[in-house]
């Protein structure tokens, strides 16, 4: 497609403003909480919250369990909300595993206090272990509620942290796995760790850990969680202008 410059000259427009499609190949899942047609509710209660990439569906059978969905809680924007007692979404398998490197991005309005370090999950996937699975966690250090990345190793965990920024409010989250495994909230990163991932192929899930039974529940609301292979710096720095905007 084409279009003309101030100096009327014509050039090549590649198309609309970046968004995670525009990853192509890289994007591998994206739960939007924007595409309310990949939300099926009852009443406002989320049953069914399908990615853009594949369809992978995130569900919750229990009425009690399912978070809320409202056009308007994030900050004004489409978002879903997990109570952090019992709300959890659900899918009976998981994208990648093993020693598969793969970065998450999540947009997210954590909503707990400071004063409950119960640690709490924004999103994880794998087997039914801390052990055998990733997980994005929620926890508190010195005082401050902070983000912690936990990937499992088989027979251990890696533990990315980042202490700098308050994880309360809007926020958006950046976890990176592979040979070394990282995390940021709102661009800043903590400091790299070594790890050996092995995970497994139970289950992923939203606002929950992957445990037969669900625990650590997430006390958020989650706008965006976009999985992807590993990105460029350029694509990175694509991806965290984008979700600097998902906030506002």
């Amino acid at each position: 497609m084409l279009r003309r410059t101030s100096g009327n000259r014509l050039r090549a427009w590649v198309g609309g403003p970046f968004t995670p499609s525009s990853l192509g190949a890289s994007l591998l899942a994206w739960w939007n909480a924007d595409r309310a047609d990949l939300i099926t509710l009852s009443g406002a209660q989320v049953t069914s919250w399908k990615d853009v990439v594949a369809a992978y569906d995130l569900v919750q059978a229990v009425g009690g369990a399912r978070p809320l969905y409202s056009d308007t809680s994030f900050n004004g924007h489409p978002g879903v909300t997990a109570d952090g007692t019992d709300d959890e979404l659900t899918l009976a398998s998981v994208i990648l595993s093993g020693a598969t490197a793969h970065e998450i991005w999540a947009t997210v309005r954590q909503d707990a206090l400071a004063a409950n370090t119960t640690f709490r999950a924004v999103f994880s996937f794998g087997g039914t272990t801390g052990n055998t699975s990733n997980q994005l966690l929620r926890w508190v250090s010195g005082g401050q509620n902070s983000i912690l990345w936990q990937i499992g190793q088989g027979a251990s965990t890696a533990q990315p942290i980042q202490t700098t920024t308050d994880l309360s409010g809007y926020r958006y989250i950046r976890g990176q796995s592979g040979a070394t495994g990282i995390v940021g909230v709102d661009g800043v990163d903590g400091s790299s760790v070594a790890s050996s991932q092995n995970i497994s192929t139970t289950r992923t899930r939203m606002f929950a850990n992957t445990a037969n039974t669900a625990g650590n529940f997430g006390q958020c609301a989650n706008r965006d969680v976009v999985i992807t292979a590993p990105l460029t710096a350029g694509q990175a720095t694509q991806m965290a202008a984008w979700a600097a905007g998902r906030l506002v």
